[in-house]
């Protein structure tokens, strides 16, 4: 008498995929709140930052030695959460989680599922990535808007991948050496590896 194999039932990839990056996010989102409720968020840089936006929301602009992208965003951040020190932490932890999910959108362009949700989990649970992510810094910010940029470049959406390299560069200089790279990098056309 044969047997039957046993069959598993399948989700329909759309719902696997919904289920493995909203995993990856909630897992980010957990370590990034347990970070914030245990250290005070604050780094050299952030009562800078945090004057910065309250002169913005003052209607000033004054003499800075920080570019104002970040600033901006908290002010725009602190019309809705109160105090001085939260604004900054929250627009680094969803500058922090948008980076987990545009991760896994590349990733999972070029991979099966399971494999894309490796480099996502790494980017989700990496310590720095993490700290990033619940201090009043403008690296998460920078980070998200810089790979956001590149991911588009590498989507052939030129336009909307510029327009966030230079928001990038509102947040931080570093994108004036990022932006002609990855612009460089995308126009040359390189065989088999870099294209499907």
């Amino acid at each position: 008498m044969a047997r039957t194999p046993l069959v598993l039932p399948q989700l329909p990839s759309r719902h696997l995929d919904a289920w493995l990056l909203g995993t990856a996010l909630v897992l980010a989102l957990l370590v990034r709140v347990e970070l914030a409720l245990r250290t005070g968020g604050l780094t050299m840089d952030s009562g800078l930052y945090v004057r910065m936006a309250e002169a913005l929301l003052a209607g000033t602009r004054g003499p800075s030695p920080a570019h104002h992208g970040y600033p901006l965003l908290v002010a725009l951040a602190s019309r809705l959460i109160p105090g001085r020190e939260l604004p900054g932490r929250v627009v680094s932890c969803i500058a922090s989680l948008a980076l987990v999910a545009m991760v896994w959108s590349v990733a999972r362009r070029r991979a099966p599922a399971w494999s894309a949700l490796v480099p996502t989990l790494l980017v989700a649970l990496h310590p720095l990535l993490a700290v990033y992510g619940s201090a009043i810094m403008t690296e998460a910010t920078f980070l998200a808007l810089g790979f956001g940029g590149v991911a588009l470049l590498d989507a052939d959406r030129p336009r909307a991948g510029g327009a966030l390299l230079g928001a990038a560069w509102w947040v931080r200089p570093e994108a004036a050496v990022i932006a002609p790279l990855a612009v460089l990098l995308f126009a040359i056309p390189f065989p088999g590896a870099f294209y499907n």
